[in-house]
């Protein structure tokens, strides 16, 4: 697979002359199963491991146990440890009921696609189903060819504090794309072809600061309301013409949820759907690499490692997740102070 030298803006899609508006199917061949990581080649890599000064390492992935209780109607998930075996010291365990979206996740490229179209490259539920989900677009095609690059920290939190206005993670908050505009310059960040973005909205410790009650209350999919990037057109523009890899957020659903009408095309999830970028929900976004990089005027540049499950599995919103967290571990290294 090769890069093209020149990637396309948003204004310019189709990237494929005759594909449906919007979409940036093609731009990595017609076969492509890991879409914009494509971008995390091994030049990007190299550099993106100089960044490394200090060493320090910060897991990315909440407790699965948490949100408690489960979001969506999802269920808990049961731990069984065994150790009944009389002769020396042996341990084995089992999760079972385990919902592989319930806690830290990735969302894979065929989570949401466009009501009409389908996903990444025109995959349909049709062609999946006849696989088994084990042929196009799962997360083992990332487990493979492994997820390695540069992350840039966007404290959207704290900007909007800093402005008055803080994010209220009680409420469908949205996220314009003049907030993240306005974060990344006033923490004097760049954003690269192929970064991850880790965007901060405080809601995570949020909820974890949360009575029993209101928990039990958010459980109920009709009452949950949280902040995120708003949904729409001129932010799937203004994200794809900085072509990142991926985006990662410490809230539920990466957009403000409630979202808008599934089969509205400018919902964000299915717009992004047409391009091959993909996010990951629940990233706890930790408080120290936070501090660290406030410490240091916000300019928060790390090398970014993920190891994701390969299974092929039946089930694609199953096997398209790192919520695999038992074999998969998301981490990253703090990498430079600002000047």
């Amino acid at each position: 697979m090769s890069v093209p030298n020149n990637l396309p803006r948003y204004r310019d899609l189709p990237f494929k002359p005759g594909n449906p508006p919007k979409t940036a199917w093609g731009l990595f061949g017609d076969d492509d199963n890991v879409g914009m990581f494509n971008l995390q080649t091994p030049a990007a890599i190299i550099a993106a491991a100089k960044l490394v000064k200090r060493g320090a390492v910060f897991a990315m992935n909440w407790e699965q146990e948490k949100p408690n209780p489960p979001l969506f109607g999802r269920g808990r998930f049961r731990h069984t440890v065994f150790r009944e075996i009389p002769i020396g010291h042996h341990g084995d365990d089992v999760l079972d009921n385990f919902f592989t979206q319930a806690s830290s996740q990735w969302d894979g490229l065929t989570h949401v696609g466009d009501y009409e179209h389908g996903f990444w490259g025109g995959v349909k539920n049709e062609q999946l189903r006849h696989s088994g989900d084990k042929s196009k677009l799962g997360i083992d095609h990332w487990a493979r060819r492994g997820i390695a690059g540069r992350a840039v920290l966007l404290d959207v939190a704290r900007y909007r504090a800093s402005q008055g206005r803080p994010l209220d993670c009680a409420t469908d908050d949205k996220i314009t794309v003049d907030d993240l505009e306005s974060t990344r310059r006033a923490q004097n960040v760049e954003l690269r072809a192929g970064d991850v973005w880790l965007i901060h909205t405080g809601w995570v410790g949020w909820y974890e600061q949360q009575t029993a009650q209101a928990r039990q209350r958010l459980a109920v999919t009709a009452n949950l309301r949280t902040p995120g990037l708003a949904c729409g057109e001129a932010m799937a523009e203004w994200i794809f013409d900085r072509h990142p890899a991926a985006l990662c957020s410490d809230n539920p659903a990466l957009e403000s949820w409630p979202p808008p009408n599934f089969t509205d095309p400018r919902r964000l999830p299915a717009t992004l759907d047409h391009r091959p970028l993909r996010h990951g929900d629940r990233r706890d976004v930790p408080a120290d690499a936070v501090r660290r990089g406030l410490r240091e005027r916000w300019r928060v540049r790390e090398f970014f490692r993920v190891g994701a499950a390969q299974h092929p599995g039946r089930d694609r919103e199953s096997s398209e997740r790192v919520g695999h967290q038992v074999a998969g571990i998301a981490a990253i290294i703090r990498a430079s102070r600002s000047s």
